[in-house]
């Protein structure tokens, strides 16, 4: 017999079954409005999910892979400091240490960075030159 959907979390439910596809967007550091849309996109005609919907479920139940995008994007986002720490300094150590920004704000949330997000991040984007969504 096939279990009832509880009816006051249906979203959630059917998030949480695409969730897969969700961390590769992640991963691939997709904008929030152009995951939106190609979730939506996917979805029955009578069926959406909200921003407000969808940032609830990243933050409750992919926490570590949103924290995760939202470092990368920032990292993604200050190349050029990237760049220039790259060429003057040889260790991630050193190359994170002279980085000008340890934290960052986005919305209400403060997110500090770590040695190892930086190395994360250069590792896994900038040496591999790993295909990543960039806004046209």
């Amino acid at each position: 017999m096939q279990q009832k959907r509880n009816k006051k979390k249906p979203k959630e439910e059917l998030l949480s079954s695409i969730s897969d596809s969700i961390i590769l967007l992640l991963n691939h550091l997709y904008p929030v409005s152009e995951q939106l849309r190609i979730i939506n996109k996917t979805l029955p005609k009578n069926c959406s999910v909200s921003e407000k919907t969808y940032l609830k479920y990243l933050k409750t139940y992919l926490k570590s892979d949103y924290i995760k995008y939202k470092k990368n994007i920032f990292f993604a986002n200050n190349m050029q400091e990237m760049i220039r720490v790259i060429l003057a300094f040889k260790t991630y150590e050193e190359q994170f240490e002279n980085f000008k920004f340890k934290k960052f704000r986005s919305g209400n949330t403060e997110f500090n960075l770590l040695l190892e997000d930086y190395i994360y991040f250069f590792e896994e984007y900038f040496e591999k030159e790993k295909d990543i969504y960039i806004k046209k």
